[in-house]
C-alpha cells in the first residue's frame, strides 16, 4: 500500500473520529467514506 493511500485512510479516520467519536466509528464507516471495500484497509 502506498504512503499516499495510507495517509488518506488515516486522515479520513481522524475526520470521522472527530465527528462521531472513536468508539462509534467502525472499519466499514471509514471504508465507506473512502468508497473502498473494508478488506482494503488491512
Amino acid at each position: 500500500m502506498s504512503e499516499d493511500i495510507k495517509e488518506k485512510i488515516l486522515n479520513k479516520a481522524l475526520d470521522l473520529f472527530n465527528i462521531y467519536g472513536f468508539e462509534s466509528v467502525k472499519m466499514r464507516d471509514i471504508s465507506g467514506a473512502l468508497n473502498i471495500s473494508p478488506g482494503n484497509l488491512t
